[in-house]
């Protein structure tokens, strides 16, 4: 926006060479001469100063003018279709910072609730398998269930993440302590605390 404001001062710039122009004009001059131009006679100073003021009606300015004043209305055209396209990116980038962060949230919460599934699934053949009714296969697939179910809710949840802080940067609106709770994400500390920032950070 800043350039097309400076393309239109630019176009307000060049076709003023095709308008009339009022000029002050001032001028002051000394001839001094020792003696005078007869024999005997004395020597003179003669000062003259005008001041003035002189208007300029231009009848043909030339082709040069007129082109540089196509070439700035063109280089307006141009800023103005920067805006529009920047406009346009800048909505699609948003929406599509908005849609990953959504699709990342419904993936988290199931990721949550598979969680949640394969815990039951893996006590339940954990109890099975110290009793004899199942093999340690089946410990060993319920453990895999749920380290896929873990897997997918840490990817879930770093997209949305992501998506977030791009959303907010987007929308001019992201802050320091945004970054701060999103370094301290990378810390190791407790899943506990971790939860907590990452919860406040997307609040």
């Amino acid at each position: 926006m800043h350039a097309h404001q400076v393309a239109s001062n630019e176009v307000r710039k060049q076709q003023a060479g095709h308008q009339p122009t009022l000029d002050l004009v001032a001028s002051y001059g000394k001839n001094s001469q020792a003696v005078g131009g007869f024999p005997g006679q004395a020597g003179y100073d003669i000062m003259l100063g005008s001041v003035g003021l002189q208007l300029n009606m231009p009848i043909y300015s030339g082709g040069a003018q007129s082109a540089k004043v196509d070439e700035a209305v063109a280089q307006q055209e141009k800023a103005r279709f920067d805006i529009d396209a920047a406009r346009h990116l800048s909505t699609l980038s948003a929406k599509q910072a908005w849609y990953g962060w959504y699709s990342a949230y419904a993936k988290t919460r199931a990721a949550e609730q598979a969680i949640k599934a394969a815990n039951s699934a893996l006590l339940a053949a954990t109890v099975a398998s110290r009793n004899g009714l199942k093999f340690e296969t089946a410990v060993l697939e319920a453990q895999q269930k749920l380290s896929e179910a873990q897997r997918d809710y840490s990817k879930s949840r770093y997209d949305q993440v992501v998506n977030f802080v791009k959303l907010k940067s987007i929308m001019g609106v992201l802050i320091n302590e945004d970054i701060a709770a999103l370094d301290s994400l990378f810390a190791d500390m407790p899943t506990q605390e971790t939860g907590k920032i990452f919860k406040g950070l997307v609040e």
